[in-house]
């Protein structure tokens, strides 16, 4: 039974929760529709960047203890190893062959360049956290500059000397990542507590998109919510109620520490549909007009309920607001708090921003064909401007 502000039955609700737990999946697991990878976790704490991105070997070099830095190479204690030339960077790979990061910011295998040359700044980032920076410039002159960042660590490699910076300007440049088995390059883009890992350059292996939800941040939201409904309210006494109810409904949906499988699904002119047990669902949707600033997480508690709680993604997080049944929207289509939760990049290690406009904006194309809304998700003016993967 649906109450005057669109939440289910408390019980009933119990019922459909027990029901969920009975039929859920444990592990870390992933599901596919239509070429499209979902992966929903929970619990990560700091492995956040290995369900992106993969485990690192136990005997894999790493970028760990003190550096040297001489003859055109940057070496650590842990074994990485980093070449830098005007040629650009040269990493050697742990399957055999190099990984290069040439002058004009392509990245290139074999001396054969696998992405479009870009302007500016940009980078390769490592799982063991060392970020591989240039500044773009041509194939006859080299890099205007090179420098290697490891944490608080900073290496000038035109100079060859390493120093600490306490303080640095956000990154703004383009940026790609190699996975933890370094058979694969590629771009994530931030979109509230999704993460989207297109593949821009991959050693026989899937090419597919795959997306990633943290639902920790969803638990996180519900929290908020809660903290910030007031207890006593005239107008919606029930208010403080409902939001403890929905911050243990997240909970029980998404417990700690037990990642499980969820089926991603397309719906006709509404978005993707996250199905679980007991007919509770996620529903992802495009704002209005299809702007990529302004996807739209709705939480459905019955098959046929409306939704009762909207996540709206921003440029720096996300905000989570109760919707109103449709018969008390004459004002306002929502009501109530609506804090705003940082995003899945606060999760992970690279602070700046993960992608450059443009990278973000391909991402996002990437999955189009996902969404039935006929206006599709449009590339903004200046990323048509910039060249890039």
């Amino acid at each position: 039974m649906i109450s005057c502000l669109g939440f289910v039955d408390e019980e009933a609700m119990r019922r459909r929760i027990g029901l969920f737990m009975i039929l859920g999946l444990w592990g870390s697991l992933s599901a596919q529709v239509e070429g499209l990878q979902v992966e929903v976790h929970s619990g990560l704490g700091s492995s956040v960047v290995h369900a992106l991105l993969g485990e690192t070997a136990p005997q894999g070099p790493r970028a760990t203890g003190p550096a040297m830095i001489g003859g055109g190479v940057l070496s650590f204690q842990g074994g990485r190893r980093v070449s830098f030339s005007a040629r650009g960077f040269e990493l050697p790979l742990e399957g055999g062959g190099m990984l290069g990061l040439d002058a004009q910011g392509r990245i290139c295998a074999g001396n054969k360049p696998l992405t479009k040359r870009v302007r500016g700044w940009v980078r390769l980032c490592l799982v063991d956290g060392l970020e591989l920076r240039l500044r773009t410039g041509n194939l006859k002159k080299g890099p205007r500059e090179m420098i290697a960042v490891l944490g608080k660590r900073y290496f000038s490699l035109f100079r060859e000397r390493e120093r600490r910076r306490e303080k640095e300007k956000p990154f703004t440049g383009f940026s790609f990542y190699l996975s933890a088995a370094e058979d694969r390059v590629v771009s994530l883009a931030e979109m509230g507590p999704f993460v989207l890992v297109r593949p821009v350059a991959v050693r026989g292996g899937d090419k597919r998109v795959c997306v990633h939800l943290f639902a920790d941040l969803l638990r996180k939201a519900g929290s908020d919510l809660r903290e910030k409904t007031p207890r006593n309210s005239a107008q919606f006494p029930r208010a403080y109620s409902q939001a403890l109810f929905l911050e243990r409904v997240v909970s029980e949906l998404f417990p700690a520490g037990k990642p499980r499988r969820r089926s991603l699904v397309a719906v006709p002119d509404f978005g993707l549909s996250l199905a679980f047990g007991g007919g509770i669902s996620l529903q992802l949707r495009a704002g209005h007009g299809g702007r990529t600033d302004q996807w739209v997480l709705g939480l459905r508690l019955e098959p046929d309920a409306p939704v009762s709680v909207e996540y709206r993604v921003l440029s720096r997080g996300f905000t989570v607001q109760r919707v109103l049944p449709e018969k008390l929207q004459q004002r306002s289509r929502t009501f109530g708090p609506k804090p705003l939760v940082k995003g899945a990049g606060s999760l992970l290690p690279w602070k700046a921003q993960l992608s450059h406009p443009a990278q973000r904006a391909l991402s996002l194309r990437s999955i189009q064909r996902f969404f039935r809304d006929r206006r599709g998700i449009p590339v903004s003016a200046s990323s048509k401007k910039k060249k890039g993967s």
